[in-house]
């Protein structure tokens, strides 16, 4: 799952610099993803949610 690979990602990173870095880009992209992707329900929109929190 896509929340456990960022999770290992922060436990072994030891360069902070590239770590901010990819989360960066990486809360960029589900930002974007949360504005094109038309979800019908609720549920999908908690899910791309709590995916851009963490």
């Amino acid at each position: 799952m896509f929340i456990e690979e960022i999770t290992a990602l922060v436990k072994k990173e030891t360069n902070y610099e590239a770590l901010f870095r990819t989360l960066c880009y990486t809360r960029f992209q589900l930002k974007r993803l949360q504005k094109t992707c038309h979800l019908g329900n609720e549920m999908g929109e908690k899910c791309v949610g709590t995916a851009v929190c963490h």
